[in-house]
């Protein structure tokens, strides 16, 4: 039985080395905090506010609110430097701050650039990117909505900002907190199937050289 025991020590630590490398964060220039999506960075917006469409409204961006409502276009912008060119999940989060919200269903476009600040060109830009139905409970992450094709499409290198269009179709007015939208970028980790396997070949080569050294 002696001579198993050298290969016990082994698959111990390779369960170790396992463990750990599973654990361990991919992109380890990111910036790492607990939030409510995982391991990963939440991105504050450097502006944002609400477009008033229609002839003889105001011309400028409120920045009063974030407030939807029919013609009126809400549209928070952020900055790209710190998301990584691979990460696993992005999410745009929006909190309310009236109660109830009257349109149930925000539609989110997408639009990217080089401008720190919104303006009135953003109206209806970008790219559809769904229909955000608002849950009842709605008070921020646990209403929050997936960007991540969007953001894996974005050429970072060339788009210094990435902003969003919140439109309520049916016209209901939503007032979100003007200052408290976030977009949260969730770390790559590794795939546990691929690091199991790697495992196990660890552990194959370990017995074969094993039963050689026995015999």
């Amino acid at each position: 039985m002696k001579p198993m025991q050298p290969l016990n020590a082994c698959i111990k630590a390779v369960i170790v080395i396992a463990t750990s490398f599973y654990s361990m964060p991919l992109l380890a220039s990111v910036t790492i905090q607990a939030n409510g999506f995982g391991t990963g960075i939440t991105i504050n917006s450097n502006d944002a506010g609400s477009l008033y469409i229609c002839n003889g409204c105001n011309p400028d961006p409120v920045r009063q609110y974030l407030l939807t409502s029919g013609y009126i276009q809400a549209v928070v912008e952020f900055p790209t430097a710190t998301i990584p060119d691979v990460f696993g999940k992005a999410y745009l989060s929006i909190y309310p701050v009236a109660y109830p919200l009257w349109g149930p269903v925000v539609d989110v476009y997408g639009f990217t650039g080089n401008d720190p600040a919104i303006s009135m060109s953003d109206a209806n830009a970008g790219t559809f990117l769904g229909s955000w139905t608002l849950p009842a409970d709605f008070g921020g992450p646990n209403g929050s909505f997936d960007v991540s094709s969007f953001i894996a499409g974005i050429d970072l290198s060339n788009n210094a900002y990435v902003g969003f269009d919140l439109i309520t179709p049916s016209g209901g007015t939503d007032v979100f907190g003007l200052n408290m939208s976030t977009l949260t970028v969730s770390s790559a980790v590794p795939e546990l199937d691929n690091i199991w396997l790697f495992s196990a070949g660890i552990l194959g080569f370990l017995a074969l050289s094993q039963r050689k050294t026995v015999s």
